[in-house]
This record gives C-alpha cells, structure tokens and sequence, in this order.
C-alpha cells in the first residue's frame, strides 16, 4: 500500500504505512479558530512502531516547528490557537519503522 491522506468536513488525517519521503507525510492544515467548537482533537491509533509528530506554525514562521511526539496510540484536546496559527499531524523522514496508524484530527 500506500500513505493516504483524509480531509472532511470533521476530520484530516494521514494512514502512514511505509516509510515518509524526505518531507515526511503529514495531514493538511488545520487553523482551530475556524472550528465552532473551538477545539480539535488530535489522536493515533493503530499498530507498530511510528513516531507521530504534531507542529504548528504562525503566520510569520518560515518552518514548522515540533510541538508534542509519541510513539504511543492516544488522543488529546487541542483548544483555542492563535488567528493566524495553523497545525498539522503525521510522521517526519526516518519516524516509520514497521506497522500502520492513522494519525491527525477530528472536531
């Protein structure tokens, strides 16, 4: 198979089952201030040995920056963020050694 990536109306996600090119694989953004709700719950799950990585960036960054990682399956609240802060889940070059997950987002 192949990486994928999920976009909806509630959720962005990416199924990472083989190894991330040079740029990693990650969800499409996501900017939480335009969620009624206000929140967004980032989450993994699945099987096998990945480091999911979560960053975000602000309008005048040049790169995304690393806020949390894990190799373990789990899901956290993401509330409020700045006007102009976007996010973003999946797994960076060299984070895949075996197995599939489904990491990223859902409001």
């Amino acid at each position: 198979m192949a990486n994928s990536k999920t976009t909806t109306d509630f959720t962005a996600t990416v199924e990472i089952d083989t190894a991330p090119g040079t740029d990693g694989y990650f969800t499409d953004e996501l900017n939480i201030r335009n969620i009624k709700t206000g929140q967004a719950f980032f989450s993994v799950g699945g099987s096998g040995t990945m480091t999911a990585i979560l960053q975000f960036k602000r309008g005048a960054d040049a790169d995304w920056v690393d806020y949390a990682s894990t190799a373990d399956n789990g899901r956290a609240a993401l509330k409020g963020g700045g006007a102009n802060v976007k996010w973003r889940a999946g797994v960076k070059s060299g984070g895949h050694t075996s197995g599939t997950k489904v990491i990223g987002f859902d409001w």
